[in-house]
Parts: structure tokens; C-alpha cells; sequence
């Protein structure tokens, strides 16, 4: 009836040399290709970040001494996955008088990803529906990541719920089928990325305020479904 997908945007911004003035025949790095930067697993459901590196750019355009000057939210992942690409990077090297040459350059990257929900049909889904599904799928992905550290009931009626949609998805009510393919892929992103219980603690908290946040909006949305289609 719905699915649910994810796009990403990635922007790069040069922020300029380092230095307070150069020569008057000096002419800073450019990037020559968007960096492909996986995003950290803790964003797959949604979210935005930046980070900004300095990198010493050689004169081949490429990266190397890549640091973390800042990234924000911190403590997600966002500059470890930018370090860990920045070989992968390309430039178009800094000039001195039409000369390459090997300089500092820094720079931000910001990226992110959004939830888009369509209908069976293919047209989108309304804007409250958009919010109301990222909203539990966020949740499912989160216990998912989190999974180890859910409270034994939670966790056995989770497994319970992906057992039922693994074998009859199209059976179970929509908002559970949004709940439990998140929570299925979360476990699949914990098996190589694990986070810490001081993350799921904090991450879990957010997800299930953001869930009692929209309750009155779930409401409205449920009942634009069949009740075939509704939680009992």
C-alpha cells in the first residue's frame, strides 16, 4: 500500500585558505568530483550533518593529513565517515603563478537524508502521512540498531511482529509493517556497526518522544485507511 524510501543530498562548500592572505597569483584547490561519503548508520533513517575537514591537497589533486576541524551533531560517526573517504577524494589542484603545487585547503561537508513515502500508485504521500510514517520507522530502525539493549518484552514482541512481517507483510496493519521493516533493517545496520547503550539510550528516548509528539496527528492519518489496514 505504502512504501517508504530515503534520497540524499550531499553539498561541499570550500570555506577558503587557510592562510589570511596569499600571493596575488595563488589559486586554492577545487574540487574536481563530489566525494562519495557513506553516511553513518545512526542517519539512515533521517537526519542531517556537516563536518569540515583540513586536508593537505598534493599536487596529483589528492587528499592526505585529512583532521576533523568540527562536525555537528558530534558523537554520531559524521568525521570518522569523511576521514574514512577522504582518500577517495579529488581535487583540482592549488596553482602558485600557473604552477601546481601542494597546499592546505579546508572545507565543509554537509549532507542529508530524507524520508519520502509514496502510495501503492506511486503519488506521494501527503505531508502529515510523511511525517507520521518517518516517525515509526525511525523508532523500528532505532530498536533495531538498539535491539541488545530493548527490555526483554520489547524485544520479544519486536521479534515476534518481524517474524509475522517476514512472512505475511501485506497482512499486517500499516503502521506495524513501517515499524518492523525498520526494525529489521536496524538489526541488519548493528550487525556492522554497533552503537553504544549510551546512544540507544539517548536515541530510543528521542524516537519514542517523537512518536507520543505526533499522536493526535497518527489518529488523523489511521483513520484515512481502510480498517482492514488499522491496528486493532
Amino acid at each position: 500500500m505504502f512504501s517508504l524510501l530515503l534520497s540524499a543530498a550531499l553539498a561541499v562548500q570550500d570555506t577558503g585558505p587557510v592562510a589570511a592572505a596569499e600571493p596575488p597569483d595563488h589559486v586554492a584547490a577545487t574540487w574536481a568530483e563530489t566525494p562519495n561519503i557513506e553516511f553513518p548508520a545512526a542517519f539512515e533513517t533521517g537526519g542531517e550533518g556537516s563536518v569540515t575537514l583540513t586536508c593537505a591537497v598534493t599536487v596529483e589533486g589528492r587528499a592526505r593529513d585529512c583532521t576533523i576541524a568540527e562536525e555537528s551533531p558530534e558523537g554520531f560517526g559524521i568525521g570518522d565517515a569523511a576521514l574514512a573517504a577522504s582518500s577517495t577524494f579529488r581535487f583540482n589542484p592549488a596553482t602558485q603563478g600557473g604552477v601546481a603545487i601542494e597546499d592546505i585547503a579546508t572545507f565543509s561537508v554537509r549532507f542529508q537524508v530524507s524520508e519520502e513515502v509514496r502510495q501503492g500508485d506511486g503519488a506521494q504521500a501527503s505531508p502529515a502521512m510523511q511525517r507520521v510514517f518517518s516517525a515509526f520507522d525511525r523508532l523500528g530502525f532505532t530498536s533495531g540498531v538498539c535491539a541488545i539493549y530493548l527490555d526483554d518484552a520489547e524485544g520479544q514482541r519486536l521479534e515476534a511482529g518481524l517474524a509475522r512481517y517476514t512472512a505475511h507483510q501485506r497482512e499486517l496493519p500499516v503502521f506495524d509493517q513501517v515499524l518492523l521493516g525498520g526494525y529489521g533493517r536496524g538489526k541488519e545496520s548493528a550487525i556492522e556497526t554497533p552503537q553504544s547503550e549510551s546512544y540507544c539510550a539517548s536515541a530510543l528516548a528521542s524516537a519514542r518522544s517523537r512518536l507520543d509528539d505526533q499522536s493526535e496527528e497518527i489518529a488523523e492519518v489511521e483513520a484515512m485507511f481502510p480498517p482492514s489496514a488499522r491496528r486493532q
